[in-house]
């Protein structure tokens, strides 16, 4: 039998732990940068992979009564065995082709959940931070989402601004601007760093930043010297304002109210009371 296909049902066995490792490594910021070869990622994942199928398999036959002659799918991969038991094994499949599709159709579902829920838990728990094994190999995510040092977007910071100190020919300016995304090189150095509201300081003797005009600047890290990052944190009078629809409910919790009150008895003068003002819990 070709070794072809043994090779790809090898490659189908283990392609639930390829599923959930990628899943797991599929997270904002943290996209992992690999040169490594399909059977570096195969062998990753078998581990993954081996749990997975025990598990389905045990579950396929507790419910379903299936059962899997684990002789003819040695001999599948091995791709040896006589030419009798090759051909049973290949009709057997054709007769339960479509039962095997849902199996590893499912099958996969079930190991991208688990990617997804195992890599949730890592971050929630800040596992990534206490085991080096569980650690996302960018470490640009860790410096850019303020991970590193154990800050949270919209509890710590609102904002990441970002000054870079960039080579210009003979000089070097400083571009300071609210950080907006990047991109690693296929090698996992940083490729570029994208800037929003950007400004331009000329030398140490400006007097004031000289603002950049368009939707965002492009800075390529390999003229960068270094980057300053400072997490800040906006005061509720700097949140954005409110969007169309917040608006709306707001009016129409407004003209219930009015309604409600509407004809109501006057309040007697010892039950009155200042009311100090509030903010309401949306922006």
């Amino acid at each position: 039998m070709n070794l072809a296909f043994s090779a790809v049902l090898l490659f189908v066995l283990s392609l639930p732990g390829v599923i959930a490792r990628r899943v797991y490594l599929s997270y904002p910021f943290s996209k992992k940068y690999s040169i490594s070869s399909i059977n570096d990622e195969v062998a990753w994942s078998l581990i993954p992979a081996l749990v997975l199928q025990y598990l389905m398999l045990k579950m396929v036959e507790r419910e379903f009564s299936y059962t899997v002659d684990f002789q003819v799918l040695g001999s599948l991969i091995a791709g040896g065995g006589n030419g009798v038991t090759t051909e049973i094994a290949f009709e057997n499949i054709r007769a339960h082709l479509d039962q095997i599709a849902l199996y590893n159709g499912s099958l996969w579902i079930v190991a991208a959940a688990v990617g997804f829920l195992a890599r949730r838990f890592v971050i929630l728990c800040k596992l990534d931070l206490h085991w080096e094994f569980l650690h996302f190999s960018n470490e640009w995510y860790y410096f850019l989402t303020g991970r590193e040092w154990g800050l949270r977007l919209g509890v710590d910071f609102d904002i990441v601004s970002i000054d870079a100190l960039v080579h210009d020919g003979s000089r070097t300016i400083i571009y300071s601007g609210a950080f907006d995304s990047y991109k690693l090189a296929p090698e996992g150095k940083l490729d570029y760093v994208c800037l929003q509201k950007a400004q331009r300081w000329m030398g140490p003797k400006a007097s004031a930043p000289v603002a950049i005009p368009g939707k965002g600047l492009v800075i390529k890290y390999e003229d960068t010297v270094n980057l300053n990052l400072s997490f800040i944190k906006l005061s509720p009078t700097a949140a954005a304002p409110a969007s169309r629809w917040v608006r709306l409910r707001r009016r129409i919790r407004e003209i219930f109210r009015r309604a409600s009150t509407r004809g109501a008895p006057p309040m007697h003068a010892h039950t009155s009371r200042s009311i100090a003002p509030f903010q309401l819990p949306y922006p």
